[in-house]
């Protein structure tokens, strides 16, 4: 077997996925366990446990073996019968998703539409939600825009008329204050290469007692996320457990935990932000800019995409822009394993770029 080295010395500075910590790469290249011991019963309880403390709730927290996209399928089958309602807030790109799985299952979904980058109307939210919706869906963080959205009003408006909220949390848990319980959020999901500093391909998703007790009718198997707890419950997972992933996570989120403590971690992601931001000579495209990532729009005339290539070849990985901001914005992640000198780099690279 060969490694191609092509990808040894490149910094992902992107929003998802990021570099992993050191930590990280050691257990997925040299631990090896069977899921169905006693050993790994003990990790994957220690592991439930402490996602309890990243969500901020009392309620089970579940692991998916699939990308995020795969939890917020999990939350709309759990949730939503076949002639439910849903109500959606697409001011992005991955907003625009929730109404696409919506709408494959044949859910009755309206899609609540605001400008990309600007800041929600909480009032044209009300007035919709005034119709009669079983579920409002949102995001936390609006990955193809920076914003960062109103998720504790979203859920009181929610709650208000009498619907669930169910909350994209991807680029925002564990970057974000995000307590799940404390804002009555009824379903917030996760994903595994984002700030938990994992490889893509484990999600994650906690419902509140109000969202589990749903009894929806719609077909489900892998998305069963019942009958996934009732597996978890007795010490196991339903399905063949990504052992390796449970692993490194068990070490992030003791890292995360006991080793920092979540509120001193999060604030680290929004100082990495602020100084970032401090450094670059471009303006920020959202006007809620969430601290997970940076947005910044790039001069009238210029190409984002060939910066995004030209940084590339200096062994820095952002990420440009999606759909109708294409090439007109770049995207810089503060989640993962970065330094302050990954940062002061990419920030000289993208302003000479200007000169």
């Amino acid at each position: 077997m060969s490694v191609d080295h092509r990808f040894a010395n490149k910094k992902l500075m992107t929003p998802g996925p990021v570099s992993l910590p050191d930590s990280v790469k050691y257990s997925l290249g040299h631990s090896e366990c069977h899921h169905r011991t006693k050993e790994f019963e003990e990790v994957l309880a220690r592991v439930f446990q402490n996602l309890k403390s990243v969500f901020q709730t009392q309620q089970h927290c579940y692991m998916l073996s699939s990308t995020g996209t795969g939890a917020m399928e999990a939350a709309l089958v759990h949730c939503l019968s076949p002639g439910d309602k849903l109500l959606t807030i697409n001011a992005g790109k991955f907003g625009e998703r929730w109404g696409k799985i919506a709408k494959a299952y044949g859910f009755q979904c309206d899609d609540l539409d605001f400008p990309w980058g600007e800041s929600l109307d909480l009032n044209k939210v009300e007035e919709a939600l005034q119709k009669g919706y079983k579920a409002l869906a949102f995001q936390a963080c609006e990955t193809s825009t920076g914003s960062l959205l109103p998720s504790k009003d979203l859920a009181a408006l929610a709650n208000q008329y009498s619907a669930l909220s169910i909350c994209d949390g991807i680029t925002a848990l564990g970057a974000v204050d995000l307590p799940m319980d404390d804002w009555g959020l009824d379903v917030v999901v996760g994903g595994s290469q984002k700030a938990f500093m994992l490889p893509t391909g484990m999600s994650f998703i906690s419902l509140s007692q109000k969202a589990e007790a749903v009894q929806s009718s719609t077909p489900k198997y892998y998305w069963d996320l019942l009958a996934e707890k009732k597996s978890n419950l007795s010490g196991q997972t339903r399905w063949s457990t990504p052992n390796h992933f449970v692993l490194a996570l068990d070490i992030v989120l003791d890292y995360v935990l006991n080793e920092v403590g979540l509120k001193k971690h999060l604030q680290s992601i929004i100082d990495r932000a602020e100084f970032f931001r401090s450094q670059v000579k471009l303006e920020l495209y959202p006007q809620n800019p969430s601290p997970s990532l940076s947005c910044l729009k790039t001069p009238a005339g210029v190409a984002s995409g060939e910066w995004v290539k030209a940084i590339a070849d200096q062994g820095y990985v952002i990420m440009g822009g999606q759909d109708q901001l294409k090439n007109k914005v770049l995207r810089i992640g503060h989640m993962g394993a970065m330094t302050k000198e990954d940062l002061q780099n990419t920030a000289d690279l993208i302003n000479k770029q200007l000169s």
